[in-house]
């Protein structure tokens, strides 16, 4: 990234040591906004797709920190493994996105939140008042998750094997102790039981939709066409419609990752659109 200044930057929250990597504009002339970057499900600050969207920012002229969370694992680099005992919760993401943003509110005074996936999806469900105060201007979602309550025994059954009110009672049991079970992208893993209730329990939503009238902000969320999430998305049109903070837009041939030049897309669409 000629010209550009990369720091590797850490906080220490409740859970531990988290890092993210601040990427600034040559001699400090940022065009705008600094983007607060917030990955996928389980994935990392240094994966193809947010390492594209650094670049492609600060081309831009546009400073951006990318963080990853911290997911039970101090000072945590690249993917969570599978063999990685499951400790976290799901429903920390937020306080732990809201740490980042009190960080970077004292280093800028505009900022576009940005997640993707997973991440999209918990970026949205930030407290409206977190985002009132914190310099947020604007808030996009990249391919956020919109997993209805009832596709979620359906899709879990189909790719672990087994109901997933089956897995939840085991999980209760178990409490603070763990249990083998599918999780997110493994097939088995040993998860806290109460973990595991924080990522699939009844009260618990994966659906993007469930916090979009909340949303103080401007929202943009973009899809790629070719995303296996895009007949959710497009079967939500009607509901979106009636969210006029909300713009939508489609990006024809991208799929979950905005692979093969397609961040590039991405990316004019988000500056584009910028209010």
């Amino acid at each position: 990234m000629t010209g550009a200044s990369q720091t590797r930057v850490s906080i220490d929250g409740p859970s531990g040591v988290q890092v993210g990597r601040l990427v600034t504009v040559d001699g400090g002339r940022a065009a705008g906004p600094t983007f607060l970057l917030v990955h996928g499900s389980w994935a990392h600050f240094d994966m193809e797709l947010i390492r594209t969207l650094q670049d492609l920012l600060q081309a831009a002229g546009f400073d951006s920190l990318a963080i990853n969370l911290h997911l039970g694992v101090d000072d945590r680099q690249g993917f969570l493994g599978c063999d990685t005992p499951v400790t976290a919760r799901f429903d920390s993401a937020p306080k732990e996105i809201e740490r980042w943003l009190r960080w970077l509110s004292h280093r800028a005074d505009r900022i576009v939140l940005f997640g993707h996936s997973r991440g999209g999806l918990q970026v949205a469900s930030l407290a409206p008042a977190v985002l009132h105060g914190l310099s947020v201007e604007a808030v996009v979602m990249a391919a956020p998750m919109m997993e209805t309550l009832d596709e979620r025994g359906a899709r879990y059954a189909a790719r672990f094997g087994a109901p997933l009110a089956t897995v939840l009672t085991r999980a209760a049991a178990a409490g603070d102790g763990f249990l083998q079970a599918g999780l997110v992208n493994c097939r088995a893993v040993q998860v806290r039981g109460t973990s595991f209730q924080s990522y699939y329990g009844a009260d618990v939503s994966l659906n993007v939709m469930d916090y979009l009238a909340a949303l103080p902000k401007p929202g943009l969320m973009v899809y790629g066409s070719e995303d296996p999430g895009f007949a959710g998305f497009t079967s939500a049109q009607e509901r979106l419609m009636r969210l006029p903070h909300i713009e939508v837009q489609t990006i024809d041939g991208a799929d979950h990752f905005f692979r093969d030049l397609y961040a590039d897309d991405l990316v004019e669409q988000v500056l584009q659109w910028l209010p």
